[in-house]
């Protein structure tokens, strides 16, 4: 029984009706858990890399040239809002699907092309977080359900 369930009978003249618990806080509540854990650097990543890209025309048309190269559809990042977490895994599979043009750009293109930019704070942040040995292992780990049928396969054993 939860601690405001008490506290409404203590004061059943406050008119305040018990309905239970949300099961989407709960659930909300335990996928932040769980991100603290493993997972905080890939959503820290996905905001930054928005944050990097968004209102700067420059990065982004420099970002949609080593895209067009390496044959990869040019999408931008999306925006990930941290009370909003189920904005985490389509962000997430996006900087996947991307993950080529972004290694070329931050440790390729900048420093060859564009030098003062490797000098920002924010870069360099992002240089950090991308040379991480588990950053792409936290990301694959947000973004499963983004790379999984729509619908459960069915195996016969005929197929196995």
């Amino acid at each position: 029984m939860f601690w405001y369930t008490q506290v409404l009978k203590l004061r059943p003249s406050k008119g305040l009706v018990d309905v239970g618990s949300c099961n989407i806080h709960v659930l909300h509540n335990a996928f932040l858990a769980g991100l603290s854990i493993l997972g905080e650097d890939a959503a820290s990543l996905v905001s930054g890399m928005h944050s990097f890209f968004d209102g700067w025309p420059s990065r982004c048309e420099d970002f949609s040239t080593i895209q067009a190269d390496k044959g990869l559809p040019q999408h931008s990042f999306l925006k990930h809002v941290s009370s909003r977490w189920l904005t985490l895994e389509p962000a997430a599979a996006r900087l996947l699907e991307q993950w080529e043009p972004i290694y070329v750009y931050f440790f390729d293109f900048v420093p060859k092309k564009k030098p003062e930019l490797s000098k920002k704070a924010a870069f360099l942040k992002l240089c950090r977080m991308l040379q991480s040995t588990t950053i792409k292992a936290e990301l694959i780990i947000v973004a499963v359900p983004a790379f999984l049928p729509a619908s459960p396969v069915h195996f016969n054993r005929s197929s196995l």
